[in-house]
């Protein structure tokens, strides 16, 4: 059984998960410009009226091309917007020297859409993948995966990995185009499993067991920083898709850290276990007010995820201290960020996803990279179809034939973004019922500005409307009044089936 042993970085690893001070550095990207030689001036040494020699013009100088940026995407699974604070190592070095987006969102928040929506830079109704249930057997039919961020930056030149994670259901029986290095996990639970799973590395399928040393987070940790150091060593831009199964159910830590958070809570936000849900839809009015015991369980989970991003962090710490002693860290990009949110109690869901509501839409989001200011936060709205949109423009000049949804992030990391109000006034939000039941999702599309929300929900004709100015927590589903539903039914149905610059 093979087995790898994953170092914990040399950088510094806080005692005290709750509190996690960072140090400060600029993170500025120097100039790779050459200084061109200066020609030299002569006279002719001799008598007087000797004449003197033409001075040759001194040559323009001739910039260096800046190379092509690495970029390592670590992305998580199921991760809240708000726990990151409690990653030292990420706030350390992306936070403190990156771009935060405090309005990030899974506009399909469902782990296969999302992820599927990252890899083309599309909404859910253009790239067909609704669900998680026989997802990468339906990606891989649709044909979506020969235009891919994987299958544009292979063509740019990039060497490319993912390693991890792929969209759900994936069985390890082939390797998708745009992938130079292949290393996807699987089981008999899905890509979910933190032991007893197995991963198919190209052409081969190695399995893993219980053992410590095949911790998935470690494993898929020192398969990145393999991939990375053969990649600067052979001198080629890289795009890294680091995806590990953490914090996802059933969010085994590693051993290492079983015993921290001991007295974490989940956060007992005003929505949590809200007690009066009667304004809203019927499939929250079915759920019962949690329990003692439910939420015990919530409390439990919460501190196994927190736990769970530890090796994460420590991942996170390896990969950028590796391209920092080979010299590149200033010419790579670092992007942290997860395919949905999660409700830990938010609304009486003890745990969960699929719903319209801030807990389940909000990601996490930081970038660090190349002439990015340092330690900055972003107001803008903006989606994983963005991100996906970001990874096209780096590979090169985006297409102008709309065959993409999303707007790269580019300009709001740069020095002088454009104004929050001139950048997106709205973002659309999809979902498909996944199984049927009284407290499933269903199907719904929505709205979602810097202030309101507006959701209606297909199979029964509910709607949901919550001005977040004055209720962030969505505690009370406002009527609206004839017109007012009206223009807002008129928007949405102006982008539901919306096709790249079209879409908002």
């Amino acid at each position: 059984m093979p087995s790898t042993h994953f170092a914990t970085p040399t950088l510094r690893r806080a005692a005290d998960r709750s509190d996690a001070p960072a140090l400060q550095a600029d993170g500025h990207w120097p100039s790779l410009w050459r200084l061109a030689p200066v020609a030299a001036a002569a006279l002719l040494a001799g008598r007087c009226g000797s004449e003197p020699v033409p001075v040759p013009a001194t040559p323009t100088p001739t910039p260096t091309p800046r190379p092509k940026p690495n970029i390592v995407l670590l992305l998580t699974d199921d991760d809240d917007a708000t726990s990151i604070t409690l990653m030292p190592h990420l706030q350390e070095l992306l936070v403190r020297q990156g771009v935060t987006f405090h309005n990030a969102f899974s506009s399909f928040p469902l782990c296969a859409p999302s992820r599927a929506s990252m890899l083309t830079a599309l909404h859910a109704h253009n790239h067909g993948i609704w669900s998680n249930t026989d997802a990468a057997a339906t990606f891989r039919a649709s044909g979506q995966e020969s235009s891919t961020v994987a299958v544009k930056l292979q063509q740019a030149g990039y060497r490319t990995a993912l390693i991890g994670k792929y969209v759900n259901q994936y069985e390890g029986d082939y390797v998708p185009p745009g992938w130079d290095q292949w290393a996807s996990v699987f089981s008999e639970v899905g890509s979910n499993a933190y032991y007893d799973y197995s991963i198919r590395e190209n052409t081969q399928v190695v399995n893993y067991g219980s053992a410590p040393s095949d911790y998935l987070t470690d494993v898929l940790a020192q398969r990145s920083l393999d991939f990375v150091r053969q990649s600067m060593q052979q001198q080629r831009p890289f795009l890294l898709w680091f995806a590990p199964s953490a914090p996802h159910v059933p969010a085994v830590p590693a051993p290492r850290h079983a015993n921290d958070f001991a007295t974490a809570q989940a956060p007992r936000t005003p929505s949590f276990n809200e007690e009066d849900v009667s304004d809203k839809p019927e499939y929250v009015r079915n759920m019962p007010l949690l329990t003692a015991a439910d939420i015990d369980d919530t409390d439990a989970l919460y501190r196994d995820r927190l736990r769970a991003m530890e090796a994460v962090d420590e991942a996170l710490a390896s990969l950028v201290e590796a391209v920092t002693q080979a010299g590149q860290l200033d010419n790579t990009w670092f992007i942290f960020a997860s395919d949905n949110g999660f409700m830990m109690g938010q609304h009486r869901f003890g745990r969960g996803k699929d719903a319209p509501y801030e807990a389940s839409l909000m990601v996490p989001l930081v970038i660090r990279g190349p002439s990015v200011p340092a330690n900055v936060t972003r107001d803008h709205m903006v989606t994983l179809v963005d991100l996906g949109a970001t990874l096209f423009a780096l590979a090169g000049p985006l297409p102008t034939d709309n065959s993409i949804d999303g707007r790269s992030l580019l300009p709001l990391v740069s020095a002088t973004p454009p104004a929050a109000t001139d950048w997106r006034s709205e973002i659309l939000l999809e979902h498909q019922m996944q199984s049927p039941g009284p407290t499933a999702v269903p199907d719904y599309t929505g709205l979602r500005t810097a202030t309101e929300v507006y959701v209606e929900y297909t199979p029964t004709g509910e709607v949901e409307y919550y001005n977040l100015a004055k209720d962030p927590d969505e505690l009370k589903n406002r009527l609206l009044d004839a017109a007012t539903a009206t223009t807002w039914a008129n928007r949405l149905s102006a982008v539901r089936n919306c096709r790249g610059s079209a879409c908002p």
